[in-house]
């Protein structure tokens, strides 16, 4: 296709007529020269990339091209490094806890999320097939401030069922978006009561590069199902107590006669004991 023929397409797509831009180059004399092209069909999605043209025909051929592929893509571009509001996002709601700050960011329509990061597409894990209208996108935060990249991110398609709908990915304690996976294997349930330990735990850890560790250990940790309490056995009533039998008391006449005997036998004993003093006593004395 000629230069001729490349000009006459684009008049006739009526793409200058739209003002639509497609490439922003910067120049600086002292470096090499800086292209933003666009990306996606809205206008949300610009990447720094080269956008390589020795003449006007070659620039045309490489605008035909852009124009061709950013057509073709309907998606949610997340600044996941923006911290307010910005073009093609409805909100960027903040949310500041202890040891960690979240900015969700909302949008009109649930589309394929595209993650950017200084003006660079990330991937992590699979997001790149998911469709979302909500993104929750988490920064832990120590002593000298919030961290430069995130440590969270979830992805939400339907806030009216979100456990259905969420799918969640989370560092690996690595800067640059390095091995990021899904969380928990893709089951998010859990994912809250571990945000809540490293909220709790991590509010006493001021050193961020510490707090990156344990965050990212929590991440990961199985859970430890509870486990059962043993059967303790129902303590068994003890056998009512039953008093042996007292033995039965003497009858009175027994106890009569054991008194009378015993009187005679004292006053026997006596008795016997005086003629005894007598006979040997007395008797020597006369």
């Amino acid at each position: 296709m000629g230069y001729d023929a490349d000009a006459k397409t684009l008049c006739e797509e009526r793409m200058y007529n739209k003002g639509m831009a497609l490439v922003l180059e910067f120049i600086d004399s002292s470096k090499e020269k800086t292209y933003l092209k666009r990306m996606d069909k809205d206008g949300y999605w610009w990447s720094e990339d080269n956008v390589k043209y020795t003449d006007d025909k070659k620039l045309l051929e490489e605008l035909n091209k852009i124009y061709k592929e950013s057509q073709s893509k309907n998606v949610v571009a997340v600044i996941v490094d923006k911290k307010e509001k910005y073009e093609g996002v409805n909100e960027v709601k903040p949310e500041n806890k202890k040891s960690y700050n979240k900015y969700t960011h909302k949008f009109q329509t649930a589309n394929t999320s595209i993650i950017l990061f200084a003006r660079q597409k990330k991937t992590i894990g699979q997001s790149d097939d998911l469709k979302a209208n909500s993104v929750e996108v988490y920064y832990l935060n120590g002593k000298d401030g919030e961290d430069k990249e995130p440590f969270l991110i979830v992805f939400n398609q339907d806030e009216r069922h979100e456990k259905q709908n969420k799918k969640a990915y989370h560092f690996a304690n690595e800067y640059n978006f390095e091995g990021w996976k899904e969380f928990n294997g893709g089951k998010i349930d859990g994912l809250d009561k571990k945000l809540k330990k490293i909220e709790d735990y991590g509010s006493c850890i001021p050193e961020l590069s510490l707090l990156r560790w344990y965050a990212h250990h929590i991440l990961i940790d199985k859970e430890i199902p509870a486990t059962k309490p043993k059967d303790t056995p129902t303590p068994s009533r003890p056998d009512e107590f039953v008093p042996p039998d007292q033995p039965k008391p003497l009858s009175i006449p027994l106890i009569v006669g054991g008194s009378v005997g015993g009187v005679v036998f004292v006053v026997s004993s006596a008795v016997g004991y005086g003629i005894y003093w007598y006979n040997t006593t007395i008797k020597l004395l006369t």
